[in-house]
């Protein structure tokens, strides 16, 4: 799209056309790098994460994946805290739930994804979990 916008004379929009590139680019390399852990039975490894950020480089993807009659709304909390986990992982299973709520609207609606900070006391977590907090 770049190249015909390019061609055209219609350069407005190159740019976030390249980035969209780039960003699938590197998602199909975390695919990739997920499948041969998971055929290697390797263990991910947890970092902090952005997911406010995540879900916002996300917000293309799950539109273009979601019908026209679907209506996608994005609710960050607006950063105040990260998440523990392998990113890839967690890119992964919300486009997991992108599709599975596509599947179940056929007749169109609406998908909210967001995220909120929560408190967890040690009455909410098994003991192998991490420990009570933000």
């Amino acid at each position: 799209m770049a190249r015909r916008r390019i061609t055209e004379g219609r350069t407005e929009d190159v740019l976030r056309y390249l980035e969209a590139s780039q960003k699938a680019t590197e998602r199909a390399a975390g695919l990739t790098r997920r499948l041969l852990a998971f055929a290697r039975q390797q263990h991910l490894e947890a970092k902090p994460v952005d997911a406010d950020r995540l879900i916002a480089s996300l917000g293309d993807l799950v539109r273009r994946t979601m019908e026209t009659s679907i209506g996608v709304e994005l609710r960050p909390c607006g950063g105040t805290g990260s998440v523990m986990c392998d990113a890839n992982e967690l890119e992964s299973a919300i486009l997991n739930l992108c599709i599975n709520a596509r599947d179940v609207m056929p007749e169109g609606g609406r998908f909210m994804i967001g995220t909120e900070q929560m408190e967890l006391s040690a009455a909410d977590l098994q003991a192998d979990q991490t420990l009570p907090g933000h």
